[in-house]
C-alpha cells in the first residue's frame, strides 16, 4: 500500500489567498507514478482548526479531489499541531541521522513519520509532494519515504 501526502501552497495551489491550481502536470505524473491507496494533506497552511474547516468547506478539498480524481479523508488532513507534537517527540531523541538537513518541512514530515510509524506501517511507501523538499528516498523506517518536488519535475516535462 502507498500513501501520498500533498503540501498545499506552491504545490497544488498558488497560495492560501490565491487558490488557483499549480503544477498540475507534475502532480498528475506523481499520482500516476505512485498510484497511492490513500491521499492526504500535509501543509503548514493548516495551522488552525478554522483553516482546516475552510479547506474542507470552501470547495478547495472538493476541487482537488475532482481535478486529481482522488479522495482526501478527514483523518489524512494533518493539523500543524500534530506536526509540532511529532517534532517535540523527536527533539527528545537522537536526531543525528537527519542533522544535515536544514529544511523545516523535511524535518516536520520526517518527525511525523517517525511519531506515527505504527499507524503508517501498513504502507510500503509514504510520499510527500512539496515544493520545498529535494527529491529523495529515505529508508529509515519499515516503509520507504519518497520526497518529490513538483517544481523541479515541471522543468523536465
Amino acid at each position: 500500500m502507498k500513501l501520498m501526502m500533498f503540501d498545499l501552497e506552491n504545490t497544488v495551489i498558488q497560495h492560501w489567498t490565491d487558490r488557483s491550481l499549480c503544477w498540475v502536470d507534475s502532480n498528475t505524473k506523481f499520482l500516476q507514478e505512485c498510484q497511492p491507496d490513500d491521499v492526504g494533506i500535509f501543509s503548514f497552511a493548516l495551522w488552525c482548526d478554522e483553516n482546516i474547516k475552510e479547506f474542507t468547506d470552501s470547495g478547495m478539498k472538493a476541487r482537488l479531489e475532482s481535478v486529481y480524481d482522488i479522495v482526501i479523508p478527514d483523518n489524512l488532513i494533518i493539523h500543524v499541531d500534530e506536526m509540532h507534537a511529532a517534532t517535540l517527540q523527536a527533539a527528545e531523541r537522537d536526531r543525528s541521522r537527519v542533522d544535515g538537513k536544514n529544511d523545516e518541512k523535511f524535518h516536520a514530515f520526517y518527525d511525523w513519520c517517525e511519531a506515527n510509524q505504527d499507524s503508517l506501517s501498513k504502507y510500503d511507501e509514504v510520499w510527500l509532494v512539496d515544493d520545498t523538499v529535494d527529491d529523495e528516498i529515505i529508508t529509515d523506517f519499515d516503509f520507504k519515504v519518497v520526497l518529490r518536488n513538483p517544481v523541479v519535475i515541471q522543468s523536465f516535462l
